[in-house]
């Protein structure tokens, strides 16, 4: 392999337009670009938009993204901070969280499992910052549908959820092996609760 075939392109631009308009962005390479608005994007262009490995950095509000994209779009796997500093790590599709990932919430929250076009969708994980309680369980169209809590002390309740909130039977087990069954009706307790001693 010669020496020129090894040397990369590599090219710097700065412009006021849509790039997308621009001719001199169809050669594949490397580059440092910057926007109008102050927007900066260091990576790979292939034919005039950005694909493979690059960072994108907004500047009003703050925010970026490194990692993969496809077709100018963020796509493959990849980190976004978010202008109030959450942060995603993982699987995106077409500019969106697809897949599996981890966010991180500014106060501290946490959740880990599978989004389905920016919305969690499937199983996954929440951890709350403030105490370490958390809920496992399965979640559609971004709301918690079924899933146990397990709170800081090790009590665990077991059932379904609408909006959030615990809604049908429930099952709570405690740290010294008792269990209690019972019913939620939109987050509020009714009446007629079964206790099964350990």
């Amino acid at each position: 392999m010669g020496d020129e075939e090894e040397v990369e392109r590599k090219y710097e631009v700065q412009f006021d337009g849509d790039e997308a308009k621009l001719p001199f962005l169809s050669k594949d390479g490397q580059a440092a670009a910057k926007f109008a608005n102050g927007d900066t994007y260091t990576g790979a262009y292939v034919g005039g938009k950005r694909q493979g490995q690059g960072v994108y950095t907004w500047s009003n509000p703050s925010a970026s993204y490194t990692g993969e994209w496809q077709a100018g779009k963020r796509h493959g796997t990849g980190t976004m901070t978010y202008p109030d500093k959450s942060k995603y790590e993982g699987d995106w599709v077409d500019g969106q969280r697809h897949g599996r990932g981890l966010y991180s919430y500014s106060n501290g929250d946490r959740f880990l499992g599978t989004f389905d076009k920016d919305v969690k969708n499937g199983e996954g994980t929440y951890v709350y910052g403030h105490d370490g309680s958390m809920i496992a369980g399965r979640w559609a169209n971004g709301k918690l549908i079924s899933g146990q809590w397990t709170s800081k002390d090790g009590t665990k309740m077991s059932g379904t959820f609408s909006d959030h909130v615990p809604t049908g039977e429930v099952l709570f087990a405690f740290p010294n092996g008792n269990q209690m069954s019972g019913r939620f009706d939109y987050g509020h307790w009714q009446p007629g609760v079964t206790t099964a001693w350990d």
